[in-house]
């Protein structure tokens, strides 16, 4: 009868150490719904930030393209190159390949094309720059000689594209030149003149 007892005794102890299992086993199953569920939202907003961030990406690109591929055409005519820029991750970090292309070919800006070609995307690169970087300021772009490389059969049609995007954007640019087809299209022209150590400026 001892044996019983101490049998029943046992038994009550699995039991309830049985039910409590259950019992902890149920809250676990709850507890990784709700961890399931939470994965499963973050797994949603991923996707629609990696959605989101993909439009803003092809906005961005459409719209460097756009600006930089205009200013060169607007000097080279609408045979020019057209610039292209690539984003791609390398590294965890993003990174743009920027190029030309013409007549389906590609180009490396820097040995591909000419200078000149060159200094007119770099222009219209900074005035990217300055838009996404400072949109609530003053926009001022202080340069020194950005079409060094230009020929000279370029150069009033250059000042004619500053002029344009000066107005068009509201930009204000300050220019260090000796190339007279930009002069001619400013809207002041300041002559710089050294004597011994000092500079004379005068407004021309």
């Amino acid at each position: 009868m001892n044996d019983i007892a101490a049998y029943r005794k046992i038994f009550d102890q699995k039991e309830g150490q049985r039910i409590l299992v259950q019992k902890t086993i149920k809250e676990k199953q709850k507890e990784l719904r709700k961890v399931t569920a939470k994965l499963d939202h973050a797994e949603e907003a991923r996707a629609i930030i990696y959605s989101v961030a993909q439009k803003t990406q092809e906005t961005l690109v459409l719209n460097i393209e756009t600006i930089v591929t205009t200013a060169i055409k607007s000097v080279f005519g609408e045979g020019g190159y057209e610039f292209k820029v690539d984003f791609n991750i390398k590294r965890n970090r993003t990174e743009a390949d920027m190029y030309f292309t013409k007549n389906g070919f590609r180009y490396n800006p820097m040995s591909g094309s000419g200078y000149g070609v060159v200094d007119v995307a770099s222009f219209a690169l900074r005035i990217v720059a300055l838009e996404l970087s400072s949109p609530n300021v003053r926009k001022l772009l202080i340069i020194d000689e950005p079409f060094k490389n230009l020929s000279d059969e370029f150069h009033d049609l250059a000042g004619q594209m500053i002029r344009e995007i000066s107005e068009n954007l509201d930009i204000q640019f300050i220019i260090v030149t000796h190339v007279k087809g930009i002069a001619d299209n400013a809207h002041k022209v300041f002559n710089v003149h050294k004597i011994g150590k000092f500079s004379n400026v005068k407004e021309a």
